[in-house]
């Protein structure tokens, strides 16, 4: 994926302490790594069984795995830092097969998609996807598509008020089992 626009073209967020939205670089994957893990275990280490978070964990967050993401082509990594240093929130975008209930052949999936906790309620998200759908615009996608956990709610409606629609059921591999995910999809 490749965009004409400059990063620095898509955001600062109006906050006390301002923030840009940057294009990850491939060295920081260490940093993805540890955010990522983090963001994951938050959002999902309540109602589900801890070995499978910790296995879910272990096969998908490791800083290996997230510098291969960062060198993959096909994929974009959005980041906001956090004032302190660190990352406070992302989005991945993959050139992925669509899915059959998604009426497009021209999608791109919104891969993960965090933002820390001490900025939720912030409007940090809405920007940040709102840099997504400008990103994806450029690169000549025409819908945007996620998966996302039936039971987070929270995201879940995010995602609605940012103009995504239930477009059918989605199965993803939470360590080492398949769960019945939400299939979300917004036209660009």
């Amino acid at each position: 994926m490749r965009s004409t626009r400059a990063w620095s073209d898509y955001l600062t967020v109006d906050m006390d302490t301002p923030l840009t939205i940057r294009a990850a670089r491939r060295d920081e994957a260490e940093a993805y790594a540890v955010f990522a893990r983090a963001s994951f275990v938050r959002t999902y280490e309540s109602g589900n069984d801890p070995r499978l978070l910790a296995n879910h964990v272990a096969s998908s967050f490791s800083e290996e795995l997230q510098r291969a993401e960062l060198a993959d082509p096909e994929r974009r990594v959005m980041v906001i830092d956090a004032p302190g240093g660190g990352w406070g929130a992302f989005a991945s975008l993959r050139a992925n097969p669509v899915p059959d209930h998604v009426d497009s052949i021209r999608a791109v999936e919104v891969e993960r998609f965090y933002v820390g906790e001490h900025w939720h309620g912030r409007g940090v998200a809405a920007r940040l996807m709102d840099a997504v759908v400008d990103s994806a615009r450029t690169d000549g996608f025409e819908t945007l598509w996620l998966g996302v956990w039936q039971h987070n709610h929270r995201a879940i409606r995010f995602y609605e008020k940012m103009g995504f629609a239930h477009v059918g059921r989605h199965t993803f591999v939470f360590g080492g089992e398949p769960e019945d995910d939400v299939l979300m999809a917004r036209r660009l």
